[in-house]
């Protein structure tokens, strides 16, 4: 069994004392409870702490980038001029210096002489999470976060530093990684709309409970007919519609991201070792009866598929995302992955079939 633990970020602040920064933030296991002994460190700088048993954690970080410029000034730096983007900290002036008076030319090169200080040119650290020595999370520190809760648990693959998007049409927060040249989700699309569902029953077999469905949907995503992944009229599950296709084609994925064409995922796969090697490669090292590498953090799942009589089955045992490319009239090509064999297969399916999707940044 996996160790599962609810990760509850606070607010990551900028201390108005001095030029430094404070993290702080809350582990708790999935039932809500404090837990202690988590050891949270910042990859870079080095700093370390401990949940307490209130599962609480802190610490303030002086090294932030921002170094004094040879030239001596008077004034200083107030917190409120400091903000992170991309990573780096770095220096907002918006016309007004501390005082509060307004400065004639607002630039970076004014802001320097301002303020005494010179641009940030390196990024914050990653916070590692471990216990007992073995690491279950490296999270990247991008934006100020405030009660953003994260997935802590062993079925990642914690060599990987990974990137996350927020989809701003429910909430849903995403793993991204960089696999060569091509940045992918490293989950399933899990966005609700028309024709899709989560995967019910183990192995085919109905019955799951509500909390069972929603374990499975948190974990495989949603099970899309083609037209609903692609966003067009259901009439395209029964006719051709390459007209209205886009070469990045968006489809239920969120904005800058898009459905995969079938070069797309060819690169993927030549990334990950050529067609004999990229399940194993690809595939989640957690999993129940297959233990893949997961070498580039993409993170393969056996969700199974939804069947066109609307039954599920091969949970556990296939993963079939959908391609952006059609085939005869009513089909469209899918690639899988037989986690049993460790082969990756391409097929025309018929599109009422529920696949799962797999977004691309374009």
């Amino acid at each position: 069994m996996p160790t599962m633990i609810s990760l509850l970020l606070a607010l990551q602040s900028l201390v108005h004392t001095e030029i430094s920064l404070e993290y702080s933030g809350k582990v708790l296991e999935i039932n809500g409870a404090p837990k202690s002994g988590v050891v949270v460190t910042l990859s870079r700088t080095g700093v370390t702490t401990a949940t307490d048993d209130f599962g609480a954690w802190k610490f303030f970080v002086d090294n932030t980038g921002i170094q004094p410029s040879k030239r001596k000034s008077s004034r200083i730096i107030h917190s409120s001029h400091l903000y992170i983007k991309g990573g780096c900290i770095q220096v907002n002036i918006n016309g007004n210096d501390i005082a509060g008076k307004r400065i004639r030319n607002a630039n970076f090169e004014n802001a320097e002489q301002i303020g005494g200080y010179r641009r940030a040119s390196n990024s914050v650290d990653t916070l590692i999470y471990s216990i007992n020595g073995r690491i279950f999370l490296r999270d990247t520190i991008s934006n100020p976060k405030q009660s953003i809760v994260a997935v802590f648990d062993s079925t990642w693959n914690p060599s990987i530093i990974y990137g996350f998007i927020l989809d701003e049409r429910d909430g849903e927060r995403y793993r991204i990684v960089k696999i060569g040249a091509q940045t992918w989700m490293a989950q399933n699309l899990n966005f609700v709309n028309d024709s899709s569902w989560w995967y019910v029953g183990g192995n085919g077999h109905t019955g799951d409970s509500v909390n069972e469905t929603q374990t499975k949907g948190s974990n495989y995503g949603r099970l899309y007919k083609w037209a609903s992944a692609m966003a067009l009229p259901n009439s395209c599950n029964f006719t051709n519609c390459s007209t209205s296709i886009n070469s990045k084609h968006q489809g239920a994925c969120p904005i800058g991201w898009h459905i995969p064409n079938s070069s797309e995922w060819d690169t993927l796969f030549s990334a990950a070792g050529g067609d004999l090697n990229a399940a194993a490669a690809l595939a989640s090292n957690n999993l129940l009866y297959y233990k893949g590498a997961d070498s580039y953090g993409f993170r393969a799942v056996p969700a199974g598929l939804r069947t066109i009589k609307g039954g599920f089955g091969y949970a556990g045992g296939d993963t079939h995302w959908w391609c952006n490319k059609e085939a005869e009239i009513g089909w469209a090509y899918e690639n899988s992955i037989d986690f049993f064999s460790s082969r990756i297969y391409r097929y025309s399916i018929d599109k009422n079939a529920g696949l799962s999707v797999r977004c691309i940044k374009n």
